[in-house]
Order: C-alpha cells, then structure tokens, then sequence
C-alpha cells in the first residue's frame, strides 16, 4: 500500500518549508521558533499517525471501526452456530 497523495504532497510542502528555515532535520523544528513551520510539522505527524492505523478516508473524516467490527461478530456468531449443528 502507498502513501495517499496528500500525505507526499504534505512532506514536501514540509521540507520546502524545512529549507526556508535552513533546517534539516525535523528534530530542530522547534529550535527555529517559527509557528507556520511547527504548525506544519504538527498536521503532518497526525496524518502519517492516520495513515499509520489506515484510516485515511477521502473527505478527511476519521472513521469509527463500528461497522466492521460487527460484520466479525455476526461471522462468530454464524460460526459457532454452525459448529453446534455439526455434532
């Protein structure tokens, strides 16, 4: 799985911004004092995060893992059914 295009659109935003500042890595972004770039460092460590847990969806809403997991359950539920009927 690659990474969505907006989170490389985001890193390079991010480094073109790092060069401005004349920083190369993202550990002295705090050292610079420059709030447009922490600012910047900060969404991009919560969408790598997102993308992390693979809950990046289109339209940037995360969504609650409600529904799949009680798609699993009826499965369980179906296959234990089924496995008294057996005997």
């Amino acid at each position: 799985m690659s990474k969505p295009q907006s989170l490389i659109d985001m890193e390079e935003q991010f480094a073109e911004a790092m060069a401005d500042a004349g920083i190369t890595s993202e550990a002295d972004v705090y050292k610079v004092g420059d709030d447009n770039l922490e600012a910047l460092y900060e969404q991009l460590v919560i969408k790598r995060s997102d993308f992390a847990k693979g809950q990046v969806i289109r339209g940037g809403r995360r969504r609650s893992g409600r529904g799949r997991r009680t798609q699993r359950r009826k499965s369980i539920r179906r296959k234990s059914r089924h496995m008294r009927h057996r005997k």
